[in-house]
């Protein structure tokens, strides 16, 4: 099931605010204007995954352009793999026995290389939130001083993507990027474990980034490879990264200290005559559609709705096509049919516990944005459409049920996206919660977004 509290997040003393939703072939580019060191670097950075599967997902690469397969890599197809290849050979290639499998979690990796180590395993380094990896299911480590063909070479670099016309695009997000010329660093020089709680988290790296270094926080929402773009080197450098297929809303406040909710494709509930499902752009919009259109397709919210305060979820059903009176929204036990929880129906319907009645006048449509607002502890349960309640709906949850955001379609294929506080779609009011998170089209009601601060204040 979903942890209520994700892995490796924690309000903290040094934050990091934002970053990058990668989806959409979205990556970022720059070509150094002359070699780093070739021998001694280290890359540094925060993810969330939002492939779940064995497909590569690029973070990072760097060759002369569309040269095959030639050229230096870091990507994660469930496993994390560091190489660099060269005419026929790979001139190393380190594979993690690790999974990263977990959509509702940050990582923090770092790959510290030093090829002039005399132990060859000292050359490439990794750390996974905070911790060495040595257990690994390739070690191929490069030759003692070794120069890398490609990383840190006035070549293009990519962030995101490869060099080839494969793509292999990454599918995530993407926080604080870290590269520093000259140095092999440790994870300890990023991060450190929280003494009360033994999380692994973020702080402040000191020292020099090295001559090529760079350090991309993606704050800026701008669209020049310059301080007040997308691409932004906060490190002093001025090393500024071009962005490609980005948008306004590229740039999230979703981060390795205040983690949001998005949809969990672990626990989406696919029927067995489904043909195609899937989430897409971070986990946020949902496209289904079988043999037959005669099953459920449901998304679950990757944070459980605690039985505390109040909390808000916004969603938008974003194609004009099929019938929206089969969409159905609302709060149910983790996994069960209808008969634990609330349900709304697309044509202004309520099911309660299983039993179905009369609630309001209309029906959901294309382009409407349907707000819902759980208040456990008072037992109600209130819709909005386009920002108008439709009533609060009287319901007593169990005390002893784990209950999630659910979001489908009855006998029907739908397209939605669901807005826990970082909307793919663009927002024309823009509306925080009572402490000022996320960005929603309309008033939360006092309701607050699911983020690990607000879990951690009043959940």
């Amino acid at each position: 099931m979903p942890f209520i509290l994700p892995a490796r997040t924690l309000s903290a003393e040094y934050n990091i605010d934002n970053s990058c939703r990668f989806d959409n072939n979205v990556h970022f580019t720059r070509t150094p204007s002359s070699d780093g060191n070739l021998r001694t670097f280290t890359f540094s950075w925060w993810c969330k995954v939002s492939s779940v599967n064995s497909e590569r997902t690029t973070i990072y690469s760097a060759a002369p352009e569309d040269t095959g397969d030639d050229g230096s890599y870091i990507w994660i197809d469930d496993q994390l793999t560091i190489r660099e290849y060269d005419g026929s050979t790979n001139k190393l290639d380190i594979v993690t026995n690790r999974i990263f499998r977990d959509p509702s979690a940050w990582y923090h990796i770092v790959v510290a290389v030093d090829t002039t180590q005399g132990t060859a395993s000292n050359r490439i380094k990794i750390y996974v939130n905070g911790a060495q990896e040595t257990s690994l299911g390739t070690a191929t480590y490069p030759d003692q001083n070794y120069d890398y063909n490609h990383t840190n070479k006035a070549q293009l670099q990519r962030i995101g993507r490869n060099n080839n016309s494969y793509n292999y695009p990454f599918n995530g997000y993407i926080a604080e990027f870290h590269f520093i010329d000259g140095s092999q660093k440790s994870a300890s020089d990023f991060g450190e474990y929280d003494t009360d709680s033994g999380i692994w988290k973020p702080k402040q790296l000191g020292g020099s980034y090295g001559t090529n270094g760079y350090k991309l926080e993606f704050k800026q929402t701008g669209t020049s490879a310059d301080a007040s773009g997308k691409g932004a080197d906060t490190s002093g450098n001025g090393h500024h990264w071009d962005d490609h297929n980005t948008t306004v809303t590229s740039i999230v406040t979703d981060s390795p200290t205040n983690n949001f909710a998005t949809f969990n494709p672990l626990q989406a509930s696919l029927p067995t005559n489904a043909i195609r499902q899937g989430l897409e752009n971070g986990l946020l919009k949902s496209w289904t559609s079988s043999n037959d259109n005669s099953a459920d397709y449901r998304q679950w919210s990757s944070i459980a709705i605690p039985h505390t305060n109040k909390w808000f979820v916004e969603t938008y059903w974003s194609r004009n096509s099929n019938d929206h009176t089969k969409g159905r929204i609302g709060i149910l036990a983790y996994h069960d049919d209808i008969t634990h929880g609330v349900v709304l129906k697309g044509d202004m319907g309520k099911i309660v516990n299983g039993s179905a009645s009369s609630y309001a006048s209309g029906s959901m449509a294309y382009g409407d944005i349907f707000g819902a607002l759980y208040d456990l502890p008072n037992n109600q349960v209130t819709f909005y459409s386009n920002g108008t309640s439709l009533g609060a709906i009287s319901w007593t949850p169990n005390a002893n049920y784990i209950y999630y955001h659910v979001v489908y379609a009855d006998s029907q294929s739908l397209e939605f996206y669901g807005n826990f506080g970082n909307p793919i779609q663009t927002i024309s009011s823009g509306n925080t919660d009572p402490e000022g998170f996320g960005n929603f089209e309309h008033s939360t009601n006092n309701g607050y977004a699911l983020c690990t601060k607000n879990l951690g204040e009043y959940g």
